[in-house]
């Protein structure tokens, strides 16, 4: 798998889920460029309250670790950023 895809769908999200996650953040559905007819699920790269997206954006997956309260990596989470960005 190449790691990109296009932007299906998004939400921007005003309710802090963890205590590690700053609001907004922006969650996407990405459909795989090998196989279109999965979505798959990963946060936003770009601006925190999703200006910029659109159905269709070429991104390409990265990945954050997101530490936990003492400043080890607790989990890492799938990022999608513009393809332009890569």
């Amino acid at each position: 798998m190449s790691g990109s895809g296009i932007v299906a769908s998004w939400t921007v999200t005003h309710r802090r889920f963890l205590p590690q996650f700053e609001t907004p953040y922006t969650v996407l559905l990405v459909r795989l460029a090998e196989a279109d007819n999965i979505l798959v699920p990963g946060g936003w790269a770009g601006n925190p309250d999703g200006i910029g997206l659109h159905i269709g954006l070429t991104v390409h997956a990265q990945y954050v670790e997101m530490p936990d309260e003492s400043g080890e990596p607790a989990i890492t989470l799938l990022q999608w950023a513009p393809q332009d960005l890569n």
